[in-house]
């Protein structure tokens, strides 16, 4: 017979073993392909969704201006590619059936949707309709012919929350009729942010632009064709009209004035007028809340710079000179509003002397020196003014009113343009007007904007495409992540597997033993049953593709259902890559040849020199390993005991509980087998035949404990965010509600008569800690992208440094001495030497949504296309600011001075008393127009921490599944134990013993060994989690059904075991002695 032969009919004749090592590596083949497919999926949905998302847009611009829609056009015929304009405001819609959701209303036409991927024939939208996206249609429970009331955001030159900016009818109702429901892959998810698909309505653009006043106007424009040919293509067609910069003419001055829309010129436009002519003249007109003089005071006026005045002087026109009373030599006191740091008003003033008295009509264009500020310039009377700063219109007198119907906004004042721009520059500008000689505007124009950089004025266009395709990627690789989870069913796959090979070879003695006797030679032998278990084992490794295809579409299922939490409710599809099957078939292959062939070769080695010998001696290295577990565990109970990283200190604790039992248990058996003098019961007689093989007793006993140890450790970690909610240091902070709005707030929410007005002023102790919002890519966990350019929290450090909010987890070394001195908000405050922004971050953010470390740098640009480095230099434990950076009001105010919006808001309520709920309603209820999406705190919480549950829930779920293969394999190396001893059971039934009393005496010895690794892993794990059970309540539940399910499952393999080998006829046994 050849070898070929022998191995053929070898692998018919053990067949049952065969397919039993098969189907394990099957099983662990399936595991490892399901996982990498699993990976795939997701990878591959995310690739999908940033694909529709975008369609064909490769490049986007978007600006906190609007600018003139005919820029698209001109892009096109520049670029021979398609550009759409689109009008893109924050808007809240409501359905009949009372639904009231945040979405993002774009103004688009056909343009935009020929960009989708595989464009469809989309309807023109009439007037009155809209177009929405599933996800808003699901939220707001509506169909096609449906109507919805949609709020959108009044757009302006400045932004809604900015002062100068008016507060009145900040929104504008539209009721429309639901035209059609756009797919996704028609653009219907359109956005510019890598995230989750946002509720979004479509409108017409022309009708949109009317309703908000922004009639041919667009503040975004995306385009298929690269960014820097878009950029080019803008920079030859842009206007000073884009830039919200309008020209006015004085001809009997002979003068030209450029002024803005946005009251302050930019920076930019100044540097760029004073090249085109040197002749410029920057001028400011500022609105003042009262000139006085000693006891006589102006009410609100207009006061502006002007040239040949001295800077502690000041020019005032007679009307002025005669109500206060004041001549030349006077000492008048200005007072008026300004931005503090962190943009905030402050009313400020300043004293000057008089160094003249001029004419009211002195200069025609001196007219044309009140800037151009909505709710108070666009007014016929000045009774009706309603600027977005407060005014006490009780303070108005009837000869004021006149002066403002005579000469409106001619200043009463002027200051050198030195003083002005120390008393009202800010981050928009310091200017409010241009003026120039005479001369042709168009040819002006051009000179200034051939010198601009547009991007230096905020228009840029971006690498949408690209950048979304990255952040597609991921943040988490999830074929890892279930090859992780599911790494116990790999592991007890394998052990099984081995434990067959190690039983099958040890029954297979006599024939190794006959092979021997033909001259085959012992490397020969083992060679052919390597062979023909790598037979089945690669046969193993192909059903495993087939149950790998079943596995991935389970976890898929899960993920779009129970599982939904890891995927933050992202609709997941099957994608699987020959890439996977094969590394998945090839590795469970490759690592079950392997196995065996190790396996075999110990086997077969003891099996040749008779390795059963019941002799049992212990080396001085198990000692060793009892006594240094021993030390290691007090060290670990001192170390946790002194509170500094207790988790750390018990869960080390709880392994070296784990090592000394296993340890001490292995001494126990030495013990025991030498002890020949204690009476033989039954019990004794039990645990003697146990301490016979410590190798294999203990590896039973072990593959129980270190099973559950893990498991029970890693279940334990599950946290209930609501816990200590009302601590400080919890992830709420010690607030009660959580505020997002779809449209800024321009109001001061913890002003008492706003307060009244939004019906919090009934409960006590009610404040409110605005954060402004830079937008960006959401790094929580609850985006799957990678996030690039996470959002900025601007705040105030002092409003979380008073109340001791958040808990820190870990500091930048490098300002390390600083937080010994002060608390960690208080490095937002600070400067570094090469101008970079602090910035704290979530621990996990930084760790998985960034891929970042303490100290790194994220680089953002400015509003003028300036590079702003945010460092990270402290990181805070989980919290309800998840998702973004926060920095320093301050900081965000000077460098994103137009797109730092006032969207979220922190609620701190006497939840002692439990207003929450009752404070919840109410706002929901008045801050409803603003899209005010309100949740408690803990919810907020929860929302994030629902991702790591559900990861705990997967891990428990996957990780009692492999406990459950590792109670089969208890039972076959109890098969494999007792098959080994059938001679010594025959003996025994020889010698009297029924077939009862030995069913016990085994059974003793297996429960027994079932019992310590039960025991030993549930101790350790239960010291382990320690610190969780003090510091929160345990998820006893699922612990608890885990040990039953391990303890119950073992149970049955022992006596399944212990039946299978004592039956009668043992006796026949003791011939094959």
């Amino acid at each position: 017979m050849n070898t070929v032969r022998y191995i053929l009919r070898s692998i018919i004749h053990y067949r049952r073993t065969h397919l039993a090592m098969a189907l394990c590596i099957a099983l662990a083949s399936a595991v490892i392909i399901g996982a990498l497919a699993a990976g795939d999926s997701v990878n591959a949905t995310l690739q999908r969704n940033a694909a529709q998302r975008l369609g064909r847009i490769t490049a986007a611009l978007k600006s906190d201006r609007f600018f003139r829609s005919m820029l698209a056009v001109d892009i096109a015929r520049e670029t021979k590619g398609h550009a759409a304009p689109v009008l893109s405001l924050g808007a809240t819609a409501s359905s009949s059936i009372g639904r009231s959701i945040a979405v993002n209303a774009y103004g688009v036409d056909g343009r935009f949707w020929a960009c989708a991927t595989a464009p469809a024939a989309v309807s023109q939208l009439a007037d009155g309709e809209v177009r929405i996206n599933r996800r808003a249609a699901a939220m707001l429970g509506v169909t096609n012919g449906d109507a919805i009331i949609l709020r959108i955001e009044k757009p302006g030159a400045l932004p809604a929350d900015m002062p100068f900016r008016s507060a009145e009818d900040s929104v504008i109702p539209m009721t429309l009729r639901v035209a059609s429901i756009a797919p996704a892959d028609v653009l219907g998810d359109f956005s510019l942010l890598m995230g989750k698909a946002a509720a979004s309505v479509f409108l017409d653009i022309d009708e949109l632009g009317v309703r908000t006043g922004k009639a041919g106007r667009a503040n975004m424009i995306v385009a298929d064709v690269p960014p820097e040919a878009a950029a080019r293509a803008f920079k030859k067609s842009w206007r000073l009209a884009d830039a919200d910069i309008r020209s006015v003419r004085y001809p009997s001055a002979r003068i030209i004035e450029l002024r803005s829309e946005r009251v302050f010129i930019d920076e930019v436009i100044e540097r760029a007028a004073r090249n085109a002519d040197a002749r410029m003249a920057p001028v400011i007109g500022y609105f003042v809340n009262g000139i006085r003089y000693k006891d006589r005071e102006t009410p609100y006026s207009f006061a502006a710079s002007a040239h040949g005045i001295a800077s502690n002087s000041i020019v005032i026109n007679r009307w002025l000179a005669d109500d206060i009373h004041a001549s030349a030599g006077s000492d008048v006191m200005l007072s008026y509003y300004a931005f503090d740091a962190e943009r905030r008003l402050v009313e400020r003033s300043s004293t000057f002397t008089v160094s003249a008295v001029i004419d009211v009509n002195a200069n025609e264009e001196n007219r044309g020196l009140m800037p151009d500020i909505e709710g108070l310039s666009d007014t016929a009377n000045c009774r009706d003014w309603k600027p977005g700063m407060p005014v006490d219109l009780k303070r108005i007198r009837k000869k004021d009113e006149d002066y403002w119907n005579r000469y409106r906004g001619t200043p009463k004042a002027l200051v050198s343009l030195e003083a002005a721009r120390q008393m009202w520059r800010n981050d928009f500008g310091s200017v409010t007007a241009l003026r120039f000689p005479l001369q042709d505007e168009q040819i002006l124009a051009a000179r200034i904007t051939g010198t601009i950089d547009p991007a230096e004025l905020g228009f840029r266009f971006m690498p949408v495409r690209d950048a979304a395709m990255k952040a597609a990627r991921g943040t988490v690789d999830f074929g890892q992540l279930f090859l992780g989870l599911g790494i116990f069913i790999v592991a007890a796959a394998l052990i099984l597997a081995m434990l067959i090979a190690t039983l099958a070879v040890e029954r297979r003695s006599p024939e190794t033993a006959a092979l021997r006797a033909l001259g085959f030679k012992p490397a020969r032998i083992i060679n052919m049953f390597i062979i023909e278990h790598a037979a089945g084992i690669v046969a193993g490794a192909l059903i495993g593709i087939l149950l790998g295809m079943a596995y991935v579409a389970i976890i898929v299922y899960a993920l779009n259902s129970v599982w939904y939490g890891a995927v933050a409710g992202t609709e997941i599809l099957i994608s699987v890559t020959v890439r996977s099957i094969v590394i998945g078939a090839a590795v469970s292959a490759a690592a079950g040849i392997i196995a065996m062939a190790v396996v075999i070769r110990r086997s077969f080695s003891r099996t040749i020199h008779a390795a059963g010998s019941s002799r049992n001696v212990i080396g001085k290295g198990t000692y060793i390993l009892f006594a240094v577990s021993g030390a290691g565990l007090i060290a670990s109970l001192i170390w946790g005991v002194s509170g500094a990283q207790r988790a750390e200190a018990f869960f080390s604790a709880g392994t070296f509980v784990l090592i000394t039992v296993l340890a001490g248990l292995r001494i126990i058996f030495s013990i025991i087998a030498r002890d020949s003098i204690s009476p033989l019961t039954v019990f004794r007689l039990a645990l003697r035949q146990a301490a016979r093989k410590p190798r294999a007793s203990i590896t039973a006993a072990a593959l129980i404990a270190c099973g559950l140890f893990i498991t029970i450790a890693v279940a334990a970690n599950r946290q209930d965010s609501a816990a200590d909610a009302h601590k400080r240091s919890s992830g709420t902070g010690g607030f009660s509600l959580f505020i997002e709005t779809a449209i800024p707030m321009a109001i001061d929410l913890n002003d008492a008569k706003i307060q009244r007005r939004i019906g919090v002023s009934s409960f006590s102790n009610v404040s409110f800690v605005p954060v402004r919002v830079r937008d960006g890519d959401d790094a929580s966990c609850l985006n799957l992208n990678r996030a690039a350019l996470p959002p900025l929290y601007g705040i105030h450090p002092a409003d979380f440094e008073s109340r001791g909010a958040f808990t820190f987890v870990g500091i930048d070394s490098r300002v390390a001495h600083v937080v010994k001195k002060q608390s960690p908000w208080g490095l937002l405050n600070d400067t570094p030497a090469d101008g970079a922004i602090n910035g704290i971050v979530d621990d996990t953010v930084l760790t998985w949504g960034l891929a970042k470390k303490l100290g790194d740098v994220i680089t953002y640009q400015d509003e003028h296309g300036r590079p702003v480095d945010v460092r990270i230099v402290a990181t805070l434990a989980s919290s309800l600011l998840q998702g973004g950076i926060i920095v320093s009001g301050r900081d965000l105010a000077a460098h994103f001075p137009s797109s730092a919006r006032a969207t979220m808001f922190l609620v701190d309520a006497n939840a002692a008393r439990g207003e929450a709920a009752q404070i919840q309603e109410v706002l929901s209820r008045t801050l409803r127009d603003y899209g005010a999406a309100i949740m408690t705190a803990p919810d907020r919480l929860m929302m994030f921490s629902s991702v790591e549950h559900t990861y705990l829930s997967i891990f428990l779920s996957l990780g009692a599944f492999g406990l459950m293969l590792g109670t089969a394999g208890l039972g076959i190396v109890l098969l494999r134990t007792l098959d080994e001893r059938r001679g010594e059971r025959a003996l025994m039934n020889a010698m009297g013993f029924s077939h009862r009393k030995i069913i016990i005496v085994n059974a003793i010895e297996q429960f027994f060994l079932l019992t310590a690794g039960v025991t030993a892993g549930l101790v350790s794990a239960l010291i382990a989690v320690v610190p969780s059970a003090l510091s929160r309540s345990l998820p006893w539940t699922p612990v608890l059904l885990c040990v039953v399910m391990v303890a119950g499952a073992g149970a049955i393999a022992v006596i399944a075991a212990v039946r299978m080998s004592v039956r009668p006829g043992m006796i026949d046994w003791l011939r094959d002695e």
